[in-house]
């Protein structure tokens, strides 16, 4: 984005059926945007991202399936 102007567009994998993105900020100490989805049995995933390349998917404790993430907030400061 350069303001309210879209200047470019990249296609990510798809986590799989299920999987919802539910937070994209900055969770990891790389200063790069990050993306959290949820499965619908509660199962959560956390994308490092790297630009627009995943440097890293990590599978985070399923709280269950009766747990919804609402908001994202940074896990790493720094």
């Amino acid at each position: 984005m350069n303001g309210t102007t879209l200047t470019a567009e990249i296609g990510l994998s798809n986590p799989g059926p299920g999987w919802q993105l539910v937070s994209v900020d900055h969770f990891t100490p790389n200063g790069q945007p990050d993306l959290l989805f949820q499965n619908t049995n509660g199962a959560m995933q956390l994308w490092e991202m790297n630009g627009t390349s995943l440097a890293a998917a990590v599978n985070l404790p399923n709280p269950g399936a009766g747990w919804q993430s609402v908001n994202g907030h940074p896990f790493a400061t720094g």
